[in-house]
């Protein structure tokens, strides 16, 4: 049993993710795949409640009864939302820590949104002419194989994507991202590949192009980011690249939005579009 008496002896739980946004706190239940808004008076108790609050606890003349707080601590601690501080993140997200790599993986995952994420700056600029793969190079693969290949290999990552949503937690998706982008970054580092943002922007490019050619026969970005953003994780994740996945939020109205980006370079939308939402989510 948890006691909400003391304060700061609460946080939120590992599946949990929270912003500030417009005067309200967005939480995101990653298990559920929900979103729930906390504002006013109730946002600043828990300021003051909970660790690692996604706003600062400030006084002021209207605050919540003790009986609304007690009630509001108690619905969130049997959702499942909030936890004693000391719970594990390895025992809330169900990654079992075998080695080093879990290790890594669980640290990705619970890393906050603003840790090592570089603010929207830029939208990628895309040749379509790279999109088919065409190199004459000695020894490369004739343009209408490779051409094919990048067809095959979309329709299966947009399948995939489209599995995922369907059949996964927003949890059990982010757990996979991070193990893969986790994955990508080892076999890049034995190669001794360059890892810079703009170097691995050029190397995406090629691929990029190529999706971005065959989106509008299957769907709109715009209308479909969450199934966009995961298609294109996958597709360019069978040519070892490894961007990140991000979620964001706005208020008046609520709305999310997913979008993949590498350094401050938004690959998939607009970056003037993106940076309307804050932030939730980023693995």
């Amino acid at each position: 049993m948890i006691h909400v008496s003391a304060p700061h002896e609460l946080a939120l739980a590992s599946h949990v993710r929270a912003c500030a946004c417009d005067g309200q706190v967005i939480l995101l239940d990653l298990r559920r795949s929900r979103y729930l808004g906390i504002g006013g008076p109730a946002s600043q108790m828990l300021a003051q409640r909970l660790q690692d609050w996604p706003i600062a606890a400030q006084h002021s003349g209207t605050s919540l009864s003790t009986s609304a707080t007690a009630a509001l601590l108690h619905q969130l601690v049997s959702q499942g939302l909030v936890v004693d501080a000391t719970t594990t993140w390895t025992r809330n997200t169900g990654i079992r820590n075998t080695g080093t790599r879990n290790t890594d993986v669980s640290r990705a995952f619970h890393r906050s949104p603003v840790d090592s994420f570089e603010e929207a700056t830029s939208t990628i600029e895309l040749d379509q002419d790279l999109g088919h793969g065409l190199t004459s190079a000695p020894g490369k693969p004739h343009r209408t194989t490779v051409h094919i290949r990048r067809s095959l290999r979309f329709v299966r990552s947009v399948a995939t994507a489209a599995c995922w949503i369907r059949c996964r937690t927003l949890q059990a998706i982010a757990r996979d991202i991070a193990r893969r982008r986790i994955q990508l970054q080892g076999s890049r580092a034995e190669r001794k590949e360059a890892t810079e943002a703009d170097e691995a922007i050029e190397a995406m490019k090629p691929a990029l192009a190529a999706y971005d050619a065959l989106r509008p026969f299957v769907f709109t970005a715009r209308d479909e980011c969450l199934l966009d953003s995961l298609a294109l994780l996958h597709f360019l994740s069978h040519e070892g690249l490894a961007p990140r996945w991000v979620l964001g939020v706005r208020t008046g109205p609520f709305a999310a939005h997913a979008w993949v980006q590498e350094g401050s370079t938004v690959l998939n939308d607009q970056h003037e579009y993106v940076r309307q939402f804050r932030p939730i989510l980023v693995v």
